[in-house]
């Protein structure tokens, strides 16, 4: 309940459950729900019309589009009686009327441009920094991600919130046999997992590499790839073709399928360049999976001390952090246990209850929009 003893209605853009990345989709749909749980809020869910098919192109910029965050959503959102709007990408709509709360993922235009495309850096650099002064309260992933969004869009650190994310609970640890392992992915053994190959910033060239290292100690092991293809000749795609190490493409899995290389991995490795909260590390700590991660950006304060930190640059450095997992069981089992443990923080219902003190503020300090 609010300060006045009333549920709070708050209008909610599903829009990015269709078109984000998969962590702004987790996060889209998983928060919802668990605000659907809440007593003290009612979530009124808003979304811009479909193309063909019933789907919205990821960064599709359709004239339907357009018009609904330009025109209809505020509208809706009036119509449907919200009291404020919660908006988790940096589209929204002129002349709202109630207060409007922001969710900042990353600062990734400001930091890494060429990853996103120069000119879709700028593009979403332009819509961000105006959809940050009409924030009421903007909320984070993480500190560091609190300090970027202050300090490169200028706004009171007093209206940037951190709410770490949650975890559904279907990451839990489940182990496979090594029938269905070699039967579904041709994975012959014990393996390292990795995930997300398109993207340069996941820094999988540099894993490769260091990966290639270890396995002359370590014939054993194989490295499994999840994620989406490498475009051909790209630098990833190269690297691939090129390396003398065991490489398992697994490409796209189902939610099922995640859970079951999560729990049966020897290890996790995610040496990623820069990350505002990172899903996939604190998913494999759930599955029971140690973990070698990148100490870049987010990403020392999303795992704490549950994971073999690695400067993500230096393919040697990368290679010994597998060796002091994988080299000794007792550290494996240790590191296996501080990352079921840690995990444990990061739940959705909490997520709930954070966010939704968030709307109070925004309710009780609005900014004019």
């Amino acid at each position: 309940m609010d300060r006045h003893g009333s549920v709070i209605r708050a209008a909610f853009d599903a829009t990015p459950a269709k078109t984000g990345t998969a962590g702004v989709q987790r996060y889209v749909v998983d928060l919802s729900v668990a605000l659907d749980r809440l007593e003290e809020v009612e979530i009124v869910r808003v979304s811009a019309p479909s193309g063909s098919g019933g789907r919205l192109r990821r960064g599709a910029t359709s004239l339907s589009r357009r018009a609904f965050y330009s025109v209809a959503m505020a509208r809706d959102v009036r119509r449907r009686g919200a009291q404020l709007l919660h908006i988790p990408s940096p589209y929204f709509p002129r002349n709202l009327g109630v207060p409007m709360v922001l969710t900042v993922h990353d600062m990734l235009p400001w930091r890494y441009p060429e990853y996103v495309g120069r000119k879709q850096a700028l593009r979403t650099k332009a819509l961000l920094g105006r959809a940050a002064k009409r924030a009421s309260r903007i909320i984070v992933g993480s500190e560091y991600t609190r300090n970027e969004v202050s300090k490169l869009l200028e706004v009171d650190p007093a209206r940037v919130r951190v709410t770490p994310w949650g975890l559904d609970l279907r990451f839990a640890p489940v182990e496979s046999t090594s029938m269905w392992l070699a039967r579904r992915f041709g994975i012959p053994g014990r393996y390292v997992l990795s995930s997300g190959t398109r993207e340069p910033r996941k820094n999988l060239v540099t894993l490769i590499s260091a990966f290639e290292s270890f396995q002359l100690e370590n014939p054993e092991y194989t490295l499994v790839v999840v994620g989406e293809r490498p475009n051909p000749g790209s630098a990833i795609e190269a690297a691939m073709n090129g390396s003398n190490a065991r490489i398992v493409r697994a490409g796209f899995v189902t939610d099922e399928e995640l859970v079951r290389l999560y729990g049966s991995a020897a290890c996790f490795a995610f040496p990623s360049l820069y990350e505002g909260f990172g899903f996939p590390p604190i998913e494999a700590m759930a599955c029971g999976a140690p973990v070698v991660c990148s100490d870049r950006a987010s990403l020392p304060e999303i795992v704490g001390e549950a994971a073999v930190l690695v400067d993500p640059t230096d393919a040697d450095l990368i290679a010994e952090g597998l060796q002091s997992v994988l080299g000794s069981p007792q550290r494996a089992t240790e590191y296996r246990e501080r990352g079921l443990e840690h995990a444990r923080r990061y739940t959705w219902p909490r997520c709930a209850e954070a966010t939704a003190q968030i709307y109070r503020e925004a309710l009780e300090d609005p900014v004019e929009t």
